[in-house]
């Protein structure tokens, strides 16, 4: 078989050359074509061009491996929230269609093309499989399959706190039942109460709890709050009931009072006698872990009325730094303005601390002068009680 140079070099520059070569040599009988043969360009012309005729078509027809990948989205959802998963397909032959199948271990399946959505409704929790295959013909390299994963997850309950408002009253009052709930999946929710005593009306998120006829004590509510899927929350809060107002609420049990006239240059200051009547009330309150002490500071007409609030916070620092008493059993008050004194009370456990005995200020506006006392240590005479 002749072959034209020219048109040899037609067929060189449509062929790879040195390809054609590779694939002749492995393909090829050993004794034809030998490793140390040296090919002539006549014969590797003709060799090029049985590769044309004969071989090249098997070449070019590579086998083409079809890959599937799959993505689930969301991959974790409530029951009733759909998944949606698409497939990607990779070493397609373009000149053959593509057919998509899905198949789901749960839920129920839509498919269109490359994609699927599984309505999860009904579904327990849990985790399932979305299987996908994509066919471009009978052979296993024009077939591919893939897998995803979803996880359904059950509803959370709602939440819920409360709170009374006030906490503290005395017995015939009416409280308000202020209640927070949420619901992480947004669902309707439902709330409802109850106490250990008094009575509760309102069945929303704010409720009143009247205190009519109960006796000094604490009443116990609960909260509830549950959704339209009957998943439930609860919390709990307190009401402190204290004796009825009777007329004018009595100021306590009067201890003792402090005198501030011993010192001018330390006006406000607690000196060592005022630190004695101090001692005395810290080891009552000891006796009386339920009591609380109110502290009026009182100031003469001719000094800064916010001396009465000096010598009352004073006071009660003294017992919080030294005698280690609780800053939120004391409450300070302004007085009179009959002197640089202070009175000292006892108010017992149940009983609300008197309107009457003093006026309530603003800590944050008193500017603090000098030390608040006398560092202990030094003699002191007896405070004056009251008996």
């Amino acid at each position: 078989m002749f072959v034209a140079p020219s048109a040899l070099d037609g067929l060189r520059s449509s062929v790879d050359t040195a390809h054609a070569e590779t694939r002749l040599r492995t393909i090829m009988p050993m004794p034809l074509v030998d490793e140390d043969t040296k090919i002539s360009p006549v014969m590797k012309s003709l060799l090029t061009c049985l590769c044309m005729i004969v071989f090249c078509p098997l070449l070019r027809a590579e086998k083409h491996q079809l890959a599937l990948g799959c993505l689930a989205q969301p991959d974790s959802v409530h029951p009733g929230v759909a998944v949606d998963v698409t497939g990607t397909a990779l070493g397609e032959d373009p000149r053959k269609p593509s057919t998509f199948t899905w198949e789901s271990t749960g839920g129920r399946l839509s498919s269109a093309g490359n994609t699927a959505r599984i309505n999860t409704s009904g579904l327990n929790a849990g985790e399932y499989t979305i299987t996908g295959k994509v066919v471009q013909g009978d052979k296993p390299n024009q077939q591919a399959t893939c897998t995803a994963r979803f996880k359904v997850v059950p509803f959370e309950p709602p939440s819920v706190s409360c709170r009374a408002v006030p906490n503290q009253v005395p017995s015939g009052s009416t409280v308000d039942i202020l209640t927070t709930a949420a619901s992480a999946q947004n669902r309707p929710l439902t709330y409802a109460y109850s106490v250990s005593a008094g009575k509760l009306s309102g069945t929303g998120a704010a409720a009143k709890l009247s205190t009519q006829s109960v006796q000094a004590g604490t009443i116990n509510v609960t909260c509830y709050v549950v959704d339209d899927r009957g998943l439930s929350a609860s919390a709990n809060t307190q009401v402190v009931v204290g004796k009825p107002v009777s007329g004018v609420l009595t100021a306590g049990k009067q201890v003792c009072g402090l005198n501030f006239m011993s010192d001018r240059q330390h006006s406000v200051r607690v000196d060592a006698a005022a630190e004695s009547c101090l001692d005395s009330v810290s080891y009552m309150l000891r006796q009386s872990p339920g009591a609380m002490l109110m502290i009026v500071g009182n100031a003469s007409p001719t000094e800064p009325p916010e001396n009465a609030a000096e010598r009352a916070m004073n006071a009660r620092q003294y017992l919080v730094d030294v005698r280690k008493v609780s800053a939120a059993r004391i409450d300070v008050r302004v007085g009179e303005t009959s002197g640089p004194t202070a009175r000292l009370a006892i108010i017992p456990a149940g009983e609300l601390l008197p309107t009457g005995g003093g006026q309530e200020f603003d800590e944050a506006l008193i500017v603090r002068h000098g030390e608040p006392y006398v560092r202990p240590g030094a003699s002191s005479p007896a405070c004056r009680r009251a008996r």
